[in-house]
């Protein structure tokens, strides 16, 4: 772990009566602040944790994100249409889930349901009505 000595400016024929032994992360002049106390490195509601642990954690801290966030500083948006779970329509991404937008003829969370079209018998004058989907 390293240590940056940090020295206030003094005028010029005036030696610095105090000096600040800064952990990489600290802030501010005097080293007061904390990575995680100057202001939230975290984006998108993440807490921001301090580390001591400076070679896992470099600049100080780690991000906890919330469901649906990832990235070092919680900045990444998860698409979860990625895995294409809507199987017979188009997939949305929203923050933390998804919706579908099923295809004529399917229902359901991810479109998995066929609907019989010919339960209400649309066919009239003696035909036949056939469900293609079915």
């Amino acid at each position: 772990m390293e240590d940056e000595e940090v020295f206030l400016r003094l005028p010029e024929g005036r030696k610095p009566d105090i000096h600040c032994s800064r952990m990489r992360g600290d802030q501010g002049l005097n080293c007061e602040f904390r990575p995680c106390e100057a202001s939230n490195p975290c984006e998108n509601g993440a807490v921001c944790i301090e580390e001591m642990n400076l070679d896992v954690f470099p600049l100080g801290f780690h991000c906890q994100c919330v469901k649906g966030f990832a990235g070092p500083r919680c900045e990444i948006n998860v698409n979860e249409c990625s895995s294409n779970p809507c199987l017979h329509g188009y997939c949305y991404d929203i923050v933390d889930g998804f919706y579908c937008l099923c295809n004529p003829g399917y229902a359901g969370l991810k479109c998995e349901q066929d609907i019989d079209d010919c339960i209400v018998n649309a066919c009239e004058h003696n035909s036949t009505c056939v469900d293609l989907h079915l």
